[in-house]
């Protein structure tokens, strides 16, 4: 009897990409392009000088609360884990049978088709392209409904980002099967995306959306992520977790990492303007998207090699992928490739304004920040709370999850009553680092469903 499963003696191994020289940039992996901001360095130094090793890591129920509550989630929707590759490990685990279809992007994730074969699942490969198109996925779902869906959105490696207006049709028609599959929304890269899809798993009970620590928040050497779903999903999946699978420095880097939460997004938020410098610079040769990379052809490896900068070569594209990497390293990747990296652009920040119920987007209202005018911002209406009660106010997780989503920095909830004027209140204790303002709006009728 062999003492290895029949179709795992041949499983590849995980390799680091083949000619890798550590003597060179590290613009192959997607790393941040820096490392952890001195303020939280220096407090979880601290932190870890009196940790005591000889205890089980005991704090990850605590900071999964503390995680559902910036997120706003509900009880029971988040599910931390020892990185995003692991938690959609656990998904496979949990809901695949031998011989199930699992749809994956091409091109896509390499890690894709090695989960799917380790769980004895077949995988289908759909062609997107460049840029991501949905109808190869809608055909696959009117021909033959896979059991999970595995979308990276921006896509590894290209980049290419949809909105959520834009993937809409897929999800709806993913939820309109007699026995919808789960849909499974990697966000690795979401932080430096327009949008995030936040909003989706509210709407759609299939869907589960994964995300990383390792990108924006510079954190890829602690090997953690999370998964937000449908409470009922995500039990499950925690069920199936090994105990005691994050270990407690990672889960203290967590804690200290969720103190300082300014100090990280102000070093992601330089990355995606420094990313469309870049691509500007090259010209036809990138194609800019949603991540921390970019996708160049032909292949500039040989010629960013010879500048001492690693990056990640794609036979099958016939193309390169390049990390975005520091300032320094973006002008000397565009200096190798002959171009010229233009300056550091001042970007407004990202405003929003929220409309509550009833309130149309011409409502006046007061309290609008003087320095808002004249300024872009986007608007959005609260989601509804009707399939959702931790969406109804004075909960605050209507505003929170609209705040993730178009990775605002500045919001102005125009409502009206004392229970959003109180969601807003708690909105903005549960991310303190964000600035929210309540614009009393003047409704001269009642709304239904209003409070005075």
């Amino acid at each position: 009897m062999p003492l290895i499963r029949t179709d795992l003696q041949t499983y590849p191994s995980y390799q680091r990409p083949p000619g890798e020289d550590r003597a060179r940039a590290r613009l192959h992996l997607n790393e941040a392009p820096e490392g952890w901001p001195e303020a939280p360095r220096r407090a979880l130094l601290e932190r870890l000088a009196q940790l005591p090793f000889q205890r089980y890591p005991e704090r990850q129920g605590e900071l999964t609360e503390r995680l559902a509550r910036i997120l706003g989630a509900p009880e029971g929707g988040v599910l931390l884990g020892p990185s995003s590759g692991a938690l959609l490990d656990l998904i496979a685990l949990a809901g695949l049978d031998p011989g199930d279809a699992v749809a994956i992007p091409e091109p896509g994730f390499s890690l894709y088709p090695a989960l799917a074969a380790r769980h004895r699942a077949r995988a289908l490969r759909v062609a997107v392209g460049d840029g991501f198109s949905l109808e190869p996925w809608l055909a696959l779902l009117e021909q033959a409904c896979p059991r999970q869906l595995w979308l990276t959105l921006p896509n590894n490696p290209t980049g290419a980002w949809l909105s959520p207006e834009c993937l809409q049709p897929l999800l709806e028609a993913a939820a309109r099967q007699p026995e919808p599959p789960l849909v499974v929304l990697d966000e690795a890269y979401g932080e430096f995306a327009p949008r995030t899809h936040r909003l989706a798993v509210d709407r759609y009970p299939n869907l589960v959306l994964l995300r990383t620590f390792s990108k924006a928040l510079a954190s890829a050497g602690w090997r953690l992520g999370y998964a937000v779903g449908a409470p009922e999903l995500i039990r499950a999946l925690a069920a199936l977790q090994l105990p005691y699978s994050l270990p407690s420095p990672a889960l203290e880097a967590l804690d200290v990492a969720l103190d300082f939460p300014e100090a990280f997004a102000a070093q992601a938020r330089r990355v995606p303007e420094r990313r469309d410098r870049l691509a500007r610079a090259l010209g036809d040769r990138a194609l800019n998207g949603g991540g921390n990379f970019l996708l160049v052809r032909p292949d500039p490896g040989p010629a960013l090699a010879e500048a001492g900068l690693q990056t990640r070569s794609l036979g099958g594209l016939g193309a390169g992928r390049i990390t975005v990497g520091s300032e320094a390293e973006a002008r000397r990747t565009a200096r190798a490739l002959g171009a010229v990296l233009a300056a550091p652009e001042f970007r407004e920040p990202r405003r929003l304004r929220v409309l509550g119920p009833g309130v149309s987007a011409g409502s006046a209202f007061t309290g609008l920040p003087p320095d808002w005018v004249g300024q872009p911002w986007d608007t959005a209406r609260l989601p509804a709370a009707e399939a959702a009660p931790h969406l109804r106010c004075p909960s605050p997780c209507g505003l929170l999850q609209l705040a993730d989503e178009f990775r605002a920095v500045e919001i102005v909830f125009s409502g009206a009553g004392p229970a959003q004027a109180l969601a807003l209140d708690r909105a903005r204790a549960a991310r303190p680092e964000l600035s929210w303002r309540f614009a009393q709006t003047l409704i001269a009728t009642p709304v239904e469903g209003l409070q005075p």
